[in-house]
């Protein structure tokens, strides 16, 4: 699904683009065709392998917007891929510190507001809320390796060649799954290094017909290594005058997590040594 999350919007005047990390039951198997099969196999592999991903235990990220060169939204989260639990730290435009964890598959987990536990009556809410943010901000960070969700249909649409390199172009449409089934999605893949090197996207509710030409672009800089997977710490909006940014200053794999950070959220949330020497 894509959809807006309000409080993002409202600071930084963008779209935020959604879709769910865990497809709908009702969707079918992903559908790539040949050639679209063939070039996300090799940015899978370009990444450090689907399977090198799978076994990382611990995700952790700080999902950050910046405009004018000023953090506006900054969203910490920690994933604990090997037991399905998550948490998310951030604060509403209002400027009231939220904390949330709960499980992924059953979604039932517990809140903090401002320091103390939230009231009874408020919990289901604020990890609704919380997530819609693993939801958001985790897409950001992981599109690439959702080209194969449940849902989700991948279709080559030609290469183009910009500032002397080729890239090929995956055009990405969902059927039976999340709220606005309508949104697209283009990815740029750089023929040479293999790594999707920018996105482009129309969600529904735009104005117009659907088209690449009318599509937002963002470009994927920045990639690190943590884990043996790679990832692109970086988002820029390249329209002239643009100051807008959406980076993950904190970013990696982590082996192991103490279990208090999921059972107590007043306990601080882990972080993750920036893997400068791994940048390229």
């Amino acid at each position: 699904m894509i959809r807006k999350l309000a409080f993002t919007v409202a600071m930084t005047g963008m779209l935020v683009a959604v879709h769910p990390a865990q497809a709908a039951d009702a969707a079918g198997a992903a559908v790539l065709d040949a050639k679209s099969t063939e070039v996300v196999d090799a940015l899978e592999k370009a990444m450090g392998g689907r399977a090198r991903l799978d076994a990382a235990p611990n995700l952790r990220f700080d999902w950050v917007v910046e405009r004018d060169g000023k953090e506006m939204m900054r969203a910490q989260h920690l994933w604990d891929r090997s037991h399905g639990r998550y948490r998310v730290d951030w604060k509403n435009r209002e400027g009231v510190e939220i904390r949330t964890t709960f499980d992924l598959a059953t979604r039932a987990g517990s809140a903090m507001v401002d320091g103390a536990p939230a009231a009874a009556g408020a919990v289901d809410s604020l990890v609704k809320d919380g997530y819609a943010r693993f939801i958001n901000d985790s897409y950001w960070l992981l599109m690439p390796w959702k080209l194969r969700d449940p849902g989700v249909h991948v279709e080559y649409a030609g290469e183009e060649s910009l500032d002397g390199r080729t890239f090929d172009i995956l055009h990405v449409t969902f059927v039976n799954v999340g709220l606005t089934p309508g949104d697209h999605y283009w990815a740029w893949v750089d023929r040479e290094s293999h790594r999707m090197d920018r996105w482009a996207f129309f969600l529904e509710g735009m104005e117009g017909e659907p088209s690449r030409d009318k599509a937002r672009t963002w470009m994927w800089t920045d990639w690190r290594e943590s884990g043996g997977t790679w990832f692109a710490a970086d988002r820029r909006d390249p329209s002239t005058g643009s100051t807008r940014r959406i980076h993950f200053p904190v970013l990696g794999v982590m082996t192991t997590v103490e279990p208090k950070v999921f059972e107590s959220l007043a306990t601080a949330m882990p972080d993750v040594a920036p893997n400068d020497t791994s940048k390229r």
